[in-house]
C-alpha cells in the first residue's frame, strides 16, 4: 500500500495543505510547531479512527473554523482508494471511501494499515501494562481478524462478569457467572496464546534491530508475562485461578484475574527497562518494537506505510542511514527539525502551511 495524496482542510493549524508523497522514503522537516505532527496524526486519524495523541474529534477543526477535512488517496496494486473524512462541530462525522459513505473508520484499520512511532508511545516502555497490551494487541489485530474477534469477545465477557459481580446477591448468581466464565475462558485461552506466539515474534524481529541502533552495546529482551500461569492446561489453570479470586472479585466487584491482567516484560543487558533504562534506551527500545511491528506485518502479508514522528533528532548520520536500509521496503515518512544526512529521501519543507519539495 502506498498514499499517493494527503490534503489538510482547516485541519489544526492547516487552513489548507496539500501534498504527494514519495513512494519511498519522505522527509518533512520544519520549525517546532509547524505542524509536521499534525500531518501524520490526520494520516493516522483518517485511516483507522485512532489518534496520535490524547484529542477530541473537536479539537482537530481549526480553532477559527467550524469545519475541517482530511483526505487521503491510496494505490494497493491496481487498486485506488480516497479516504475522506469531514469534520462539523455541530454534527457527526462524515466519512467516504471512493465517494461512498461508510457508518466507521474502524471498518479500514486492517484494510488500509500502518505503523507509527511518537514520543507518547514511550509509554510502552515506561508506564502501566495497559501499554504493553495495547501495543501487542493492535498488532495482533491488524494482522489477524479471529484475533481482533476473540478480543472483542473477551472484553464483552468482562464486562458482563464485572457487571454481573456488582449484583452479586442476585438470584441464580452462581448459574451466571459460569456461562459467563465458560465464554470468557474460551476467548481468554486463545488470546493468550496468540499473545505468546506473537511475543515471540517481537522479540526475534526487534532484538537485531535494536543491537544495529546501539551499536552491538545493548541486548533487547522481550518476553510475555500472563497472568495465568501454566501452558499446559490453559482452560483448567484459567478455571481455577477465577475460582480462586472468586470471593476478592464479589468484594472488589471486578474481575483480579485473566489476560486483561498481563504484561510484557522489556529487558535491556538483562535489566528491566522500565526501572533502569534512561529515556534515551527506553525511545530506543521501543523504536526498535515498532520496527518490529512493521518487519512482522510485512511478513504476514500486511504492507503497512510507516510513520515516525521526531525520531531523528536523538541519531547520529549513520543511525540516521540504518533506519532508512531498515525500512527501504516500506513507505516511510518521518519528521524531524533539520534537513536529514541522507541522500535518497524526499525531502519536504513545510513553512508557513505550504510544503515544498527541496529534493
Amino acid at each position: 500500500m502506498k498514499i499517493t495524496h494527503i490534503r489538510l482542510y482547516q485541519y489544526r493549524n492547516h487552513l489548507d495543505l496539500a501534498f504527494s508523497p514519495a513512494a519511498t522514503h519522505n522527509v518533512l522537516y520544519g520549525n517546532n510547531a509547524a505542524g509536521k505532527t499534525n500531518i501524520l496524526e490526520a494520516v493516522v486519524f483518517c485511516l483507522t479512527g485512532g489518534f496520535l495523541r490524547n484529542a477530541t474529534e473537536k479539537d482537530l477543526i481549526h480553532y477559527e473554523k467550524d469545519t475541517a477535512s482530511v483526505a487521503v488517496s491510496l494505490e494497493e496494486g491496481i487498486r485506488t482508494y480516497e479516504i475522506q473524512v469531514i469534520l462539523r462541530r455541530d454534527r457527526a462525522k462524515e466519512i467516504r471511501v471512493n465517494g461512498e459513505k461508510i457508518r466507521s473508520l474502524r471498518e479500514l484499520d486492517r484494510v488500509f494499515p500502518i505503523s507509527y512511532f511518537t514520543p507518547e508511545d514511550l509509554r510502552i516502555a515506561k508506564d502501566s501494562p495497559q501499554y504493553r497490551r495495547r501495543f501487542i494487541d493492535a498488532l495482533l489485530s491488524d494482522v489477524s481478524v479471529p484475533y481482533k474477534n476473540a478480543l472483542s469477545a473477551y472484553h464483552k465477557a468482562l464486562l458482563q462478569r464485572n457487571t454481573l459481580l456488582k449484583s452479586a446477591g442476585t438470584a441464580h448468581f452462581m448459574r451466571q457467572l459460569n456461562a459467563i466464565d465458560a465464554q470468557l475462558i474460551k476467548a481468554g485461552c486463545y488470546i493468550m496464546a496468540k499473545r505468546d506466539e506473537m511475543v515471540q515474534k517481537v522479540r526475534k524481529e526487534a532484538a537485531p534491530v535494536h543491537a544495529a541502533l546501539t551499536d552491538e552495546k545493548e541486548d533487547l529482551r522481550v518476553f510475555y508475562q500472563s497472568d495465568i500461569e501454566g501452558k499446559e492446561e490453559p482452560v483448567k489453570d484459567f478455571l481455577q485461578a477465577l475460582s480462586d479470586n472468586l470471593e476478592k472479585d464479589r468484594r472488589l466487584k471486578s474481575t483480579g484475574r485473566g489476560p486483561h491482567r498481563d504484561d510484557l516484560a522489556l529487558f535491556i543487558n538483562e535489566h528491566p527497562l522500565r526501572l533502569f533504562g534512561s529515556q534515551g534506551q527506553q525511545r530506543t527500545a521501543v523504536l526498535s518494537l515498532k520496527l518490529a511491528e512493521a518487519k512482522i506485518k510485512q511478513k504476514e502479508g500486511v504492507q503497512p506505510v510507516l510513520l515516525l514522528d521526531d525520531v531523528y533528532s536523538e541519531l547520529d548520520t549513520e543511525r540516521q542511514k540504518m533506519i532508512a536500509s531498515i525500512t527501504e521496503e516500506h513507505q516511510l515518512m518521518t519528521t524531524t527539525v533539520d534537513i536529514p544526512h541522507g541522500n535518497n529521501e524526499a525531502v519536504w519543507h513545510l513553512e508557513n502551511g505550504r510544503m515544498n519539495r527541496k529534493r
